[in-house]
């Protein structure tokens, strides 16, 4: 009896000692990580799967291994089949654009990917009111933790990736990636010290007769963040009415005021299918008489190479496009190869060899020779962003 009692006894020993260790090894597989709103998360050690918020926290993960993507957010960029075929390989499911404004969350995928061992939900983009509240809620509901990273500026995006290599445990990457990019904010900054700044307006063409005209500066003087890839190089002419950078929506009649005031000498214009708004822009008329036209000085911003250079919403890949605008401003300070520049860029960040024949197609757009057409039949229903820089001088 005794003998058996012992036997027992160990039996239970032998239990809790089992208990004990599957409680330790459980509490060494989590971490936490405070993220930009402060919040304190608790993370797996390895993080295997990523549920992105939509396409600027998907851009900022390209960068990584793209294994690490458990789905595509709202959907991939244009053209992902040529610059990120890794990325369209995968077939990744969406779970909806979720903190953009009209996005929702697709939570029956949401929890398909929770029950195959999704480890997080990272969003990355500009603090906005009762964020920290959603991703809380995300988590109740879907048992992922989520976290948010801040791309709130231009001065952050290089921290953005060196926050997400740490949460993946690629801190090698994410520290490349930091240096990568602040060595090109640093390059910018330096240089604008040295020359005399433009002046610019940033417009969307909404129709015929209304663009929409993006704020470079706010009020106190804080740059408009969607613009930065054009402000941060000129005096936009145009006030932001928000801390994002938004203007207003102005006439056609207002506009040519204010082209024929500062007399544009620099226009870039944002790509569309088949050059299709940069050839209207430049066979319209009333646009003629402008120093850029008459100078050869229009260019058009390359667009869906997976993404716009000048990055709408700014992100990561604004840099691509500042790099080019930079060295067509300012060519003497700015002294280098951009078609070698950009294609370093491509390389460093969705490793993708971007030949001189495609880089060449992507800046040079030809011009057919056509007949000028009055302004509201060329440019009615169009949608496209134009970016006008204007030479002035330091007040």
């Amino acid at each position: 009896m005794k003998h058996s009692v012992s036997l027992v006894s160990l039996f239970v020993l032998f239990l809790l000692i089992c208990g004990i260790c599957a409680s330790a090894a459980a509490a060494e597989e989590t971490r936490t990580f405070t993220d930009d709103l402060g919040r304190t998360v608790e993370l797996p050690v390895t993080i295997d799967k990523v549920i992105p918020s939509g396409r600027l926290a998907l851009s900022v993960l390209i960068a990584y291994d793209p294994e690490y993507l458990a789905s595509c957010g709202g959907g991939l960029p244009a053209n992902a089949d040529r610059y990120l075929p890794a990325v369209a390989a995968l077939n990744l499911p969406k779970t909806g654009a979720i903190f953009y404004s009209g996005g929702t969350v697709n939570y029956e995928e949401v929890m398909q990917l929770a029950a195959r061992g999704a480890d997080i939900f990272i969003d990355v983009g500009q603090k906005t009111e009762g964020i920290g509240e959603s991703l809380d809620e995300f988590t109740r509901i879907s048992g992922i933790p989520a976290v948010f990273i801040s791309q709130n500026s231009l001065a952050e995006i290089p921290s953005s990736y060196r926050k997400i290599g740490e949460i993946l445990g690629e801190n090698e990457r994410g520290e490349e990636l930091y240096a990568y990019m602040k060595n090109w904010i640093d390059t910018f900054e330096t240089g604008m010290q040295s020359v005399n700044k433009t002046t610019a307006a940033q417009i969307n063409v909404i129709d015929g007769n209304n663009y929409y005209l993006l704020g470079g500066f706010n009020e106190d003087k804080s740059l408009g963040y969607q613009s930065t890839a054009l402000s941060t190089f000129a005096d936009n002419v145009i006030a932001a009415k928000t801390p994002k950078g938004l203007g207003d929506i102005y006439g056609m009649e207002t506009v040519l005021r204010i082209f024929s005031e500062k007399d544009p000498e620099y226009i870039f214009i944002a790509g569309s299918p088949e050059h299709r708004y940069f050839r209207d822009f430049l066979s319209n008329s009333s646009f003629a008489g402008l120093s850029a036209v008459k100078n050869g000085h229009v260019y058009e911003i390359p667009k869906d190479c997976p993404y716009i250079w000048t990055a709408m919403p700014f992100s990561g890949w604004g840099i691509c496009g500042m790099i080019w605008i930079a060295n067509i401003l300012y060519p003497e300070t700015f002294n280098y190869d951009a078609k070698e520049k950009v294609q370093e860029y491509y390389q460093k960040m969705i490793r993708y060899n971007l030949t001189d024949a495609e880089y060449d197609a992507l800046t040079n757009v030809s011009v057919p020779a056509s007949t000028p057409g009055p302004v509201a039949g060329v440019l009615a229903g169009l949608a496209a962003a134009a970016l006008v820089f204007v030479r002035g001088r330091k007040e």
